[in-house]
């Protein structure tokens, strides 16, 4: 989530920043280096069979938001690299990083769509790993799994096993003795499950409502 905030951060700096700026600085976003004729025909040539979104940074006034030009060196050789977001639906969601070999003779892409990585132009390994160390992908939202309470009200064996285990279980405060019941208890987390020795648990983590950071 923290990234996916600095993501959208960024690409809101982006476009305040290139708006303000002038001719001069902008080469060092994709729109300067495209007034050159051989980066339109390297980049054209690379997302002809391309996603159709893709091709939004060919536009002018493409939906898209560039960062500013980076490069790296692979095996002796200075590549150009530009990160950006395509708003298609969601800008986290359409992202690409292009990369082009000097003076724009060749140009590669790593793409993510909806978090599925993927590379256009044959990159070399090397390449690839410089694409994958600079491509956004969308961190997956966490998976969340039914509550103990829902649990309960499923399947009533498991009511019965935590008001067996309680009933043995004096010397816990009377909170945790009313679990069983739905009593005493309402901030609690979603299943998850541990494998012991070939065996899966499920786990239920709960705390007493009026007092949570405590109990």
């Amino acid at each position: 989530m923290r990234r996916q905030f600095r993501w959208i951060v960024m690409a809101a700096a982006l476009v305040t920043i290139c708006v303000a700026c002038s001719p001069a600085m902008a080469i060092g976003y994709l729109s300067g280096v495209l007034e050159k004729a051989a980066y339109v025909r390297a980049l054209t040539s690379l997302l002809d069979n391309a996603p159709a979104w893709t091709r939004e940074i060919l536009k002018r006034n493409g939906a898209y938001v560039s960062s500013w030009r980076v490069t790296e060196d692979i095996d002796g050789t200075t590549y150009e690299l530009f990160n950006m977001c395509v708003q298609v639906a969601k800008c986290i969601d359409t992202s690409i990083v292009l990369m082009f070999a000097p003076n724009g003779t060749q140009a590669w892409a790593g793409l993510s769509e909806k978090g599925v990585k993927s590379y256009l132009g044959g990159p070399s390994e090397a390449q690839q790993v410089v694409l994958k160390r600079q491509l956004y992908v969308p961190e997956p939202p966490p998976a969340t799994g039914p509550y103990l309470f829902d649990v309960m009200k499923r399947n009533p064996a498991y009511a019965r096993a935590l008001n067996g285990l309680l009933d043995h279980a004096d010397k816990l405060p009377t909170w945790a003795q009313g679990m069983g019941k739905g009593n005493g208890w309402a901030v609690h987390s979603p299943v998850t499950k541990a494998t012991i020795d070939g065996t899966t648990y499920e786990l239920f983590a709960t705390c007493e409502s009026q007092n949570c950071n405590l109990s």
